[in-house]
């Protein structure tokens, strides 16, 4: 199933007229699955199990303790802001391929390829390899 080991790996695929793409093996996609699609920012989103999410908010709602108020705040932010980007759903297909809407695909800049990456429990993608290195960049010059 989608992310349920950890998901780790590189690719760079195709986007095809329809807005499909193939996702990698590494993901541990299976036909059927519904892959909840959320925004990451600018040329970027990341993909989910919809199964994964439910568990992730399951798991966060069990923290909250009313007695600890900073605590709660913060899951409850973490919980929002995982609402607030939600953009769609979409069911692996036999090619294990999944469809990104049209909307989807030029509000975030996408065109005919895309750069996956592997982040644990989600699939990132990014528009371009320019907007991945530059994502890598930061990351390495936050250490």
């Amino acid at each position: 199933m989608f992310g349920e080991d950890i998901i780790l790996g590189y690719k760079e695929s195709s986007v095809d007229s329809k807005g499909r793409i193939i996702l990698p093996k590494f993901t541990g996609a299976e036909v059927g699955e519904k892959i909840a699609i959320i925004d990451n920012g600018p040329k970027s989103l990341k993909l989910y199990a919809v199964l994964n999410m439910k568990k992730m908010i399951d798991s966060l709602n069990k923290k909250c303790s009313p007695d600890e108020l900073e605590k709660l705040q913060s899951l409850n932010d973490r919980l929002q802001l995982l609402y607030y980007s939600y953009l769609a759903t979409s069911n692996v297909d036999r090619q294990r391929r999944i469809n990104i809407p049209d909307q989807i695909i030029r509000s975030h800049g996408f065109t005919d390829s895309v750069i996956m990456q592997g982040c644990g429990t989600n699939l990132t993608l990014y528009s371009d390899k320019e907007t991945y290195e530059s994502y890598v960049r930061k990351l390495k010059s936050a250490k």
